[in-house]
């Protein structure tokens, strides 16, 4: 609580709070964007399906804190690997929502 009073204080926390948020913002609209356009392929579409849901699936399961040290290799430590991991943590359940409001009717 210390440190919450003394950045508000400052006027720290806000720029904190930006930075944060277009990390966020940024992210969820990649990782958005490509889950959504990779969900429309493999719903609407044998092919895509056959092409693209099997590694997708794949990778699915692979623990983001296991990718971690590669993504910190391709990236390094700045804002990319971080826009990075946000955006795989929301590509995943916008594709399967995608793929599965598609293939249902």
């Amino acid at each position: 609580m210390k440190a919450f009073w003394t950045l508000s204080a400052s006027g720290e926390l806000w720029q904190h709070l930006a930075i944060s948020s277009w990390r966020a913002l940024v992210g969820f609209a990649i990782g958005g964007s490509i889950g959504l356009i990779l969900g429309l392929i493999s719903g609407l579409s044998r092919w895509g399906e056959r092409l693209l849901d099997t590694s997708i699936q794949m990778l699915r399961n692979v623990p983001h804190l296991a990718l971690i040290p590669l993504v910190i290799l391709w990236f390094g430590i700045d804002e990319t690997a971080k826009i990075f991991l946000v955006s795989l943590g929301t590509l995943f359940p916008i594709y399967i929502n995608t793929w599965h409001g598609d293939t249902q009717y």
